[in-house]
């Protein structure tokens, strides 16, 4: 699809596991934010982070991190 590698500091701890990306995708929906709010906030590009919350992409430990502090998220739900 044309998807650049999307690189971060620390992005050598990817977390493999499906589940972080679709519980996101969940508590986005519930607190009532579109994927494009939710990432405006996150200076995120929409499309990656939809191959995150469907499992297709991991997400690093970094990046979950900074989702939780911005959403204030406790990290043990994810």
């Amino acid at each position: 699809a044309g998807y650049q590698k999307h690189r971060e500091k620390g992005d050598h701890h990817k977390i493999q596991d499906q589940r972080p990306g679709r519980k996101l995708r969940k508590i986005r929906e519930l607190k009532g934010l579109t994927r494009e709010k939710f990432c405006e906030a996150l200076g995120e590009n929409i499309d990656y982070w939809g191959l995150i919350e469907r499992g297709e992409q991991p997400i690093s430990l970094a990046k979950l991190i900074q989702v939780c502090e911005v959403y204030q998220i406790p990290i043990k739900i994810i």
